[in-house]
């Protein structure tokens, strides 16, 4: 006789399967992440609502359902803007947008009819921040490390270099654990591992996104490794 000792899953760097392992440990009554809460980060635009909330510090965003919402957000916000869908993973179809042009053309990529959409369409306009890209590494409510990145060319946001751990001062590290576990009371996590994107500006700390799972390779094996030596 067999019984179930845990339950995980893996598909790229998805939120949804973590949702889904929610759930089943749920229904074996084994420990695991909570599926609501996870489902709360797979949506950006739901993830953004409960961090401004709870006065974690993002960028200005507006929620657009087609062509003309993106055309006024963007005039609220101030060009440039970053448009990207609401639903998705590892940046894909993520643009800065500095012209009305990039705008338009992103737009009609983002809307048209073959653009496969997990969920109804949705756009995030979201207002364009600059600096350090960071990423702070939690286990439960515990940061166990931060990296630092290099981001490829704009138009297009790819991190392509990871420093672990990053140069930060005392101050900093403790303002980025501080809004770290902010996020994560806000989003009701707390289990398992967490990984968040921010983005040291003028302002500070500004959290990008907060996904429910390890981070991307090679972030956790070179923190594993520091945490060795």
């Amino acid at each position: 006789m067999y019984h179930i000792a845990g339950i995980t899953g893996f598909w790229k760097p998805s939120e949804w399967v973590y949702a889904m392992v929610g759930k089943l440990c749920q229904h074996f009554n084994l420990p695991g992440p909570n599926p609501t809460s996870v489902k709360c980060c797979c949506d950006k635009f739901v993830q953004r609502q409960f961090l401004k909330n709870a006065a974690v510090p993002v960028p200005s965003f507006r929620l657009a359902a087609n062509a003309a919402d993106v055309q006024k957000y963007s005039a609220e916000i101030g060009l440039p803007v970053v448009l990207k869908p609401t639903v998705g993973q590892c940046s894909s179809g993520v643009r800065l947008c500095r012209t009305a042009d990039e705008l338009t053309e992103h737009t009609t990529y983002l809307l048209r009819e073959e653009h496969i959409w997990p969920s109804s369409p949705g756009i995030l306009v979201e207002e364009f921040v600059n600096g350090p890209f960071l990423c702070a590494h939690l286990i439960g409510n515990e940061l166990i490390g931060v990296s630092a990145g290099k981001l490829g060319p704009l138009p297009h946001f790819f991190s392509y270099e990871s420093i672990v751990p990053a140069l930060l001062a005392k101050d900093q590290y403790k303002r980025i654990r501080d809004i770290s576990l902010d996020c994560l009371q806000a989003l009701g996590l707390g289990w398992g591992p967490t990984n968040i994107d921010l983005l040291w500006t003028k302002r500070g700390p500004i959290v990008i996104e907060v996904n429910p799972r390890l981070g991307g390779a090679p972030d956790p094996q070179l923190i594993q490794l520091s945490i060795w030596y």
